[in-house]
């Protein structure tokens, strides 16, 4: 289930991406509504997981703030490339 999970994450976010160069923004909002939504069903099930994977207390701590580290350099830099590439994209004039 946690790997069909990340499986369709991948997916839908390459989906966005892909939709995002064409320039469709309805897709766009689709894919993005389904990225999140699966991210929030696997978020559970990795925070579940993490006590059985360490074999002290101790890694348990530094396992919590390492994932708590990388998911807020998630959060700051996500939406900062997201922004730079929406400005670098080739944008071509209409024709009309």
């Amino acid at each position: 289930m946690l790997l069909a999970s990340y499986l369709l994450q991948a997916l839908a976010m390459a989906g966005t991406a892909i939709a995002l160069s064409i320039g469709s923004p309805l897709v766009v909002y689709t894919l993005v509504t389904v990225t999140a939504t699966v991210i929030t069903t696997t978020r559970p099930v990795q925070s579940a997981l993490l006590p059985e994977v360490v074999a002290t207390p101790e890694e348990l701590t530094a396992a919590n703030v390492a994932t708590g580290m990388i998911e807020g350099a998630g959060a700051l830099l996500g939406p900062i490339l997201a922004g730079c590439s929406s400005r670098w994209a080739v944008r071509r004039p209409s024709s009309a």
